[in-house]
């Protein structure tokens, strides 16, 4: 099961994309889901949980030139349920991290209140790395800058605290 293969931590963390693991994973996840009838998760558990963010993006990219889809697409079409909504978070947050946190503070604010803890992380956890990059998709995915939707969401000493964070 997924869960339990990345609450083992054995995600290569290095930022090494090795070509020939590219196209075998290609290859696996290919024959694993759209080559066959019915899909085995294992190979997609393993090849999501084990590699790096840099590879699971070259092989993204190169899924979608060879096969005519991206990755996302696929687990959306071999999956269902929990297991659907976690392969697929997986995949957004290391093909595209800046975007699926934008994603992440969007549905934090969005409805009947905001939800505090979901906005705050998914500030904190990017404050350094793809704050930038966030503010821009932001506002084109959105049609309101962050800080526009910071302002709006939240009061007092939060507020402040929150646009120091986006704003630094």
């Amino acid at each position: 099961m997924i869960i339990v293969s990345l609450l083992q931590c054995n995600r290569d963390e290095s930022n090494q994309v090795n070509q020939q693991e590219v196209e075998k994973d290609i290859n696996d996840l290919y024959e694993a889901g759209e080559g066959k009838w019915g899909t085995d998760e294992e190979v997609f558990n393993r090849i999501f949980a084990l590699r790096n963010s840099f590879h699971l993006k070259e092989m993204n990219n190169q899924y979608l030139k060879k096969k005519g889809q991206n990755l996302i697409d696929v687990v959306e079409s071999e999956f269902s349920g929990d297991v659907k909504k976690l392969l697929k978070t997986v995949l957004h947050s290391h093909i595209n991290p800046a975007d699926y946190y934008a994603n992440r503070i969007f549905k934090a604010c969005k409805g009947w209140g905001t939800n505090d803890s979901m906005l705050t992380r998914s500030l904190i956890t990017m404050d350094e790395v793809y704050m930038e990059e966030i503010k821009k998709i932001y506002k084109s995915k959105f049609g309101m800058t962050l800080a526009e939707q910071i302002d709006d969401e939240t009061s007092g000493d939060y507020r402040k605290m929150l646009l120091l964070i986006i704003n630094n």
